[in-house]
């Protein structure tokens, strides 16, 4: 007893095509290869959308659902491509927004570091500022303290002054009587 030798997947689907574009070979012998087709697993049709059944292919290929897989697989494709697109767009006006942060980062640590540099010129006139102002009060009490001292020499001045003046005008006035006991002594003589 001879085995039959089916044809391999390759030769079923090229058999498909025939038959699909008119060809005249006997339908009974696809029949016949098609369940040795389907429990072929190591070697699938890959353009079957259904299954590796050969007679799903050719209802496939015949219906045009094989069209719509393909239609199908092309409007996926376009919509992946798409939003292959959009991210791409994201991702660089992501990209521009952080190269826009980093320069806005940068330009902040300039002007932190600015403003730190400042902020340590001022602190060093504000400690000159603070010591000139403490060397001032010490100055002005100094000055204050003088000023008392002469103040109380003036005072002390004033008061020699006029206890003097008091002492001029008692020896004056002593003179004067003196005078005029000395003139009244005169006259009382002659």
């Amino acid at each position: 007893m001879k085995h039959k030798q089916h044809p391999t997947n390759g030769q079923a689907l090229a058999l498909a095509f025939m038959l699909r574009a008119g060809s005249c070979m006997p339908i009974l012998f696809l029949a016949g290869c098609s369940s040795s087709l389907g429990a072929n697993p190591t070697q699938p049709i890959a353009t079957d959308p259904v299954s590796g059944d050969l007679l799903k292919t050719l209802d496939a290929l015949e219906t045009g659902k094989y069209e719509q897989y393909l239609q199908a697989r092309r409007t996926e494709l376009r919509n992946w491509q798409s939003q292959q697109t959009k991210q791409q767009m994201a991702i660089k006006q992501l990209q521009a927004q952080q190269a826009r942060l980093q320069q806005e980062a940068s330009t902040l640590a300039q002007t932190s570091s600015t403003h730190t540099q400042h902020t340590q010129q001022s602190q060093h006139k504000i400690k000159i500022l603070t010591q000139q102002r403490t060397k001032l009060a010490t100055e002005i009490q100094a000055l204050q303290a003088a000023t008392r001292q002469l103040e109380q020499a003036r005072q002390q001045q004033a008061q020699q002054e006029a206890e003097q003046q008091q002492r001029i005008n008692a020896l004056l006035a002593e003179r004067e009587r003196l005078r005029k006991a000395l003139k009244l002594m005169i006259n009382s003589d002659n």
